[in-house]
């Protein structure tokens, strides 16, 4: 059933040049009937596709432990989030949750030479794709955000370039009492890692046009410039634990 009534429409401006009318989000009153005033829905169908092959190796032995996984993934969906009612569609992307790659490598080696014996030195190191998220409008009142002309969820963020290691040492100090210290390096080459889809997704900033009135004041014209924002695809919070190189020490106690 086809949607009527009335509501406003917005010019943008962009600064390559392309102008495109869009509906305004504050003026839109959809009637089904004449007979009937606005109706609010509200809508939570979705649609999601996800595909993906996962490679893994294990190695076990008397000494050493050693695994490599791969993944490699795509997941569409349509739906996520409140974007544009008059062109669901468009809502059509990469997840919020899409990562097309991710390796991860760990290993443990346990020795049992001497001088050595009773230590574990072991390592995780992970490689991953960034997140995507969509190029916004800093206002709610073009075309509920989102910049026409692109598509939904078409950039990435950060990825991630993550190592970890760790030592530990056991010491049995009687049949019944031992103590094992560990010390572990997260992030331990220091690569700058950000919390994934936390990023500065406002592409453009805008302003409103208005027209002169004769008492000095400024009516608002529905048409808005578009500029844009040096800021935009910027990671904004560093990731916890492996943002950066973080050194910890622990004692354990087994009675």
């Amino acid at each position: 059933m086809a949607f009527g009534g009335n509501f406003t429409q917005a010019t943008v401006n962009l600064p390559n040049g392309k102008s495109y009318v869009v509906p305004e989000f504050e003026a839109i009153d959809g009637l089904i009937s004449s007979n009937f005033s606005s109706i609010d829905a509200v809508d939570n169908s979705g649609k999601s596709i996800y595909h993906g092959m996962l490679f893994s190796l294990r190695h076990q032995s008397a000494q050493f432990q050693a695994a490599v996984a791969y993944t490699f993934s795509k997941t569409i969906d349509q739906g996520t989030g409140y974007m544009n009612q008059f062109d669901q569609a468009s809502r059509r992307g990469p997840s919020q949750l899409d990562q097309t790659h991710r390796l991860v490598l760990s290993g443990a080696w346990s020795p049992e030479l001497r001088g050595l014996k009773g230590f574990t030195f072991s390592s995780v190191g992970t490689i991953a794709s960034g997140r995507p998220y969509t190029g916004v409008f800093d206002t709610p009142n073009v075309n509920f955000s989102i910049v026409p002309g692109e598509g939904f969820n078409s950039f990435r963020g950060p990825g991630v370039r993550d190592v970890d290691v760790s030592v530990a040492r056991s010491l049995k100090l009687d049949e019944r009492l031992a103590l094992k210290f560990r010390i572990e390096a997260f992030d331990v080459f220091n690569h700058a890692n950000f919390q994934r889809g936390a990023v500065d997704n406002v592409q453009f900033t805008t302003n409103e046009r208005c027209a002169p009135q004769p008492d000095g004041s400024c009516s608002p014209l529905p048409i808005w410039d578009a500029q844009l924002n040096d800021h935009f695809g910027k990671p904004q919070f560093a990731a916890p634990k492996y943002g950066s190189r973080n050194l910890q020490l622990s004692v354990r106690f087994n009675f």
